[in-house]
């Protein structure tokens, strides 16, 4: 019984950290350099030694790409940042970075705040018809309008040779 409580607390504090995701402006500025996360010397630099300026100010001990972003031209631009200073002011300087940081926003661990799964309850419905001034259109028009209000530009079904209704990714 000792040895479950202790599992579910390490995975309570494992999934439930709070982190900073920034997506880069270009992937090939401003990647993570040195160290390793997975043995134990996490990587605490960038390539960009603007973006290293910030990551000491704001006391920045690991620095990471996050895998698994459901819009493939995010995959290579999302990084997990992991830092002790005050992270209100460590997202604005982010922000203020614009040249190499797109967007930086507070985040979880293995959570993007950039994407929406959800499920269609009716097969058939929300099927993807095209785009209008890069917004996603369907064969719903109130799936069309959330879709305008949110301006979602990346639409995909999760399990697409499922027959039933399926999970959606909206980005």
């Amino acid at each position: 019984m000792k040895k479950i409580i202790l599992f579910l607390l390490f995975t309570t504090f494992a999934f439930g950290q709070t982190v900073v995701d920034i997506r880069l402006v270009n992937p090939q500025v401003g990647n993570p350099v040195g160290g390793s996360s997975c043995c134990g010397n996490p990587v605490t630099t960038s390539s960009d030694p603007g973006l290293n300026a910030i990551f000491q100010t704001y006391g920045v001990y690991n620095y990471t790409h996050k895998a698994g972003h459901p819009y493939p031209d995010y995959s290579m631009k999302m990084m997990e940042i992991y830092a002790s200073g005050d992270l209100n002011q460590f997202i604005a300087a982010l922000n203020t970075y614009s040249s190499v940081v797109e967007k930086a926003v507070i985040s979880s661990y293995g959570i993007f705040k950039d994407a929406v799964q959800t499920k269609i309850a009716t097969q058939g419905i929300g099927i993807p018809t095209g785009s209008s001034n890069n917004i996603i259109t369907t064969n719903d028009a109130g799936l069309n309008q959330i879709f305008q209000n949110y301006n979602v530009f990346y639409y995909t079904q999760a399990y697409p040779s499922a027959i039933s209704p399926s999970f959606v990714t909206l980005l």
